[in-house]
């Protein structure tokens, strides 16, 4: 099967990439390349490489670049604002899925009910890559670090900003209300929702509240629900 290999800092202009030593190891060790063999790189930023093998070493493994591409780049963006579960095995569950499904950028948000507020973002950003490397995306996903609603609100810009909410009526489904071709925002509460004093933030920053169903979603249910109706608005455009 085949798979792509992280290249950071890689350009055009490259006839050469040497891998660190975590990236060596797992090409060399783990998957058993050696030299002459032909691999695909990505630079995470959708330039995409084609090249062989030339030298194989633990430490260092040294790939000649033969030919790149530049992956286009969706007319929207995907950005997803949730609040980490209690469980960190659903929320990596959640992480592994989201890139696999073309998720742009997460940022875990601490609310009133929110039941973890501290994150292994190391970790998570290796979860991140791995997702990345395996599904053959173009582009490797962002993940910020934690912060409070009110600090989130405060220092981001949005083009399209709704939130998952239990209460609202199904007329008010979220794909209803996604403009295709545009930057989309959605916030996605703890177990316990969002509280009385969130909902009047929203209001405040006028972020609509919309339905993701009739049914009650775990979290990550719940996210990924949305991250797919933004995708469908987007193809029946």
């Amino acid at each position: 099967m085949e798979q792509q290999f992280y290249a950071p800092n890689a350009v055009e202009t490259d006839q050469f990439f040497e891998f660190d030593s975590a990236e060596s190891k797992h090409i060399v060790k783990v998957l058993r390349h050696q030299a002459g063999d032909e691999i695909i790189l990505n630079n995470g930023k959708g330039l995409i490489f084609k090249g062989h093998i030339i030298k194989t070493s633990l430490k260092k493994c040294r790939v000649q670049l033969l030919e790149y591409k530049q992956s286009a780049a969706k007319n929207y963006n995907i950005h997803i604002a949730i609040a980490p579960t209690k469980s960190m095995d659903r929320f990596e569950w959640f992480l592994e899925k989201a890139v696999e499904l073309g998720i742009d950028r997460i940022s875990p948000i601490l609310c009133d009910h929110s039941e973890r507020r501290s994150l292994k973002m190391e970790r998570l950003n290796r979860i991140l890559l791995s997702g990345f490397k395996q599904s053959m995306q173009a582009y490797l996903p962002e993940i910020d670090q934690p912060l409070s609603l009110n600090d989130f609100l405060t220092q981001h810009q949005f083009e399209q900003g709704y939130y998952g909410d239990c209460l609202a009526a199904i007329e008010e489904d979220f794909f209803h209300q996604i403009t295709p071709n545009k930057s989309i925002l959605i916030f996605i509460g703890p177990e316990g929702d969002f509280s009385a004093r969130e909902r009047n933030l929203f209001m405040q920053h006028h972020i609509k509240s919309v339905s993701l169903g009739q049914q009650r979603l775990r979290v990550e249910t719940a996210a990924l629900s949305a991250l797919s109706r933004i995708h469908l608005a987007n193809l029946k455009q």
